[in-house]
């Protein structure tokens, strides 16, 4: 998980910067896979891709390769781990966007009180290092996130959404696998959204 203020000052701009240069690799080598261009972000300034990881509701995963092992888990709350992910290639990332669920007629769940409503946005493994686990590695570290703040929220239910287009079959087969259901609202005939929601168990 990166955090929003710059434990090792000096390494903000590097950690700036590999988020700009995934992004922009991910716009450039899957574009119809976003609803945003290479063409409209590599405009963005300095400042713009800095507000995206200081922005009080996003919270950004990164997949890092280490040495010979690849790391989704890593501490990041620490000098070491900010140096890790300072000097490390990203491999991959997922952007958590938390909001309060405004469409409640959608979900599942009968009793809508205390309930945290998170997105999945923005999420991408580089293409050589597919098939390797990353996107289960990445898909579970969000939903254990999302558990992992409820029960600091004192929240009852948790959602995790997500969209998808209908054409990237392995994505929502992995989504599937990870107890994601289709939803049966704001689908067109290229997006599906994606919900997964459960109780938060107590203790």
């Amino acid at each position: 998980m990166l955090p929003r203020n710059p434990i090792v000052p000096e390494l903000w701009d590097s950690i700036v910067e590999k988020q700009k240069d995934l992004r922009l690799t991910a716009l450039t080598l899957d574009p119809s896979s976003f609803s945003s261009t290479r063409e409209r972000e590599v405009r963005f300034e300095h400042k713009d891709w800095e507000a995206r990881l200081l922005n009080p509701l996003v919270y950004t995963l990164v997949a890092i390769k280490q040495d010979a092992s690849i790391a989704t888990a890593i501490s990041l709350v620490d000098k070491k781990g900010f140096h890790r992910l300072a000097s490390q290639s990203w491999l991959g990332n997922a952007v958590l966007y938390h909001k309060e669920d405004k469409d409640l007629a959608q979900s599942s769940i009968e009793n809508h009180n205390d309930r945290a409503t998170f997105y999945i946005e923005g999420f991408y493994v580089l293409p050589r290092y597919r098939s390797l686990g990353i996107g289960a590695s990445l898909i579970q570290n969000c939903k254990d996130y999302v558990f992992s703040w409820a029960h600091e929220h004192s929240c009852k239910y948790i959602k995790l959404c997500v969209r998808v287009y209908t054409t990237n079959e392995k994505a929502i087969r992995l989504y599937r696998k990870h107890g994601f259901k289709t939803s049966l609202g704001k689908q067109t005939s290229d997006v599906i959204m994606m919900d997964y929601e459960s109780e938060i168990p107590e203790g």
